[in-house]
């Protein structure tokens, strides 16, 4: 009697271990935005005002991009001012820190980058931004850089370049797409800076080739927008609309979320976050409510199968007596 008692508890746990654990990787998959899908972020790094019109190219669209700020050029000539960058934020944008004066930060001292990283947060923040993206300056990074990074608050740092690029670039044994969520999210790889020898061929290709190995992250990064006597590391404007014009049409396969967004996708619909007041713990850890279900139906088959056991063990004392 006491061996079938026992083996009908350890069936019961053994089936909340299964129903608990498949619940908890559904959930993770669904936070972690591993759907398969692919994501591009428009990353616009110094805050030229020459980017403005491809800003405005995206809003237009619908689109958002994650524009990492130089906190000391904000509202300075040649630059995006607090009024541009608020405008954005307010249409889904989203503002990240890039250091105070644009300096690698591989090559100063620890004081100084620290000064370079942490202050620049600081600074960005008390203009109103909620900042928890990092792009390293000259894409320069090493571990105690990155350390610093995470350390001064921020949740990722966009490196350059380390994922496959036509026409410059890596070209073989590089990744086509960043995994969601990232490999290292101080790390986070891109393509090659976009130039001005890009064409909108090879943006098409940088998404296309992430659709066909099966989705990721697509972060492109963006410099000047510039039509004539530009830099090296500028795109005519022409050729930023015409890829967003494409990109817009393949809403069904690609995303257009910022750096933010794609390190914290909002709560799945389908699976609601639970409130402090309705979360249980188990053994010592919170339990979710999909979880809470599976133990509601073990408990009901133990129930059952104890009910069971004892009315047996009643007629075979009657059956005696």
């Amino acid at each position: 009697m006491r061996r079938s008692v026992l083996g009908a508890a350890l069936l019961v746990a053994a089936l909340l271990v299964v129903v608990s654990a498949s619940a908890h990787q559904t959930q993770h998959r669904q936070d972690s935005g591993d759907t398969g899908d692919t994501v591009v972020s428009f990353t616009f790094d110094d805050i030229w005002e020459d980017q403005r019109p491809a800003l405005d190219v995206l809003e237009q669209h619908q689109m958002n991009a994650t524009i990492y700020a130089i906190s000391s050029r904000v509202s300075a000539k040649g630059s995006l001012g607090l009024l541009d960058l608020k405008g954005y934020v307010q249409h889904g944008f989203e503002v990240g820190g890039h250091t105070v004066d644009h300096v690698d930060l591989t090559t100063v001292t620890a004081d100084e980058a620290a000064h370079q990283v942490c202050d620049d947060r600081v600074k960005l923040i008390n203009m109103g931004f909620e900042v928890r993206s990092f792009a390293y300056p000259h894409g320069a990074h090493d571990p105690a850089v990155e350390r610093l990074v995470h350390d001064c608050g921020y949740d990722s740092g966009r490196a350059l370049p380390g994922l496959r690029s036509l026409g410059y670039g890596c070209l073989e044994g590089c990744p086509p797409a960043e995994s969601i969520p990232p490999m290292d999210p101080y790390v986070i790889r891109t393509p090659t800076t976009v130039r001005d020898s890009t064409t909108v061929e090879m943006l098409k290709t940088y998404v296309t080739q992430a659709e066909e190995s099966g989705g990721g992250w697509v972060p492109l990064v963006f410099h000047h927008i510039c039509d004539n006597g530009c830099a090296d590391n500028s795109v005519s404007i022409a050729t930023f609309s015409e890829f967003v014009d494409w990109l817009d049409e393949r809403q069904t396969t690609t995303k257009v979320q910022t750096v933010g967004r794609v390190m914290h996708p909002p709560p799945s619909a389908a699976m609601p976050p639970m409130s402090t007041a309705s979360a249980v713990t188990l053994w010592g850890r919170g339990i979710g409510q999909t979880e809470v279900m599976a133990a509601g139906l073990a408990a009901g088959l133990l129930g059952m199968a104890s009910y069971r056991l004892l009315t047996r063990k009643n007629r075979y004392v009657t059956a005696r007596e």
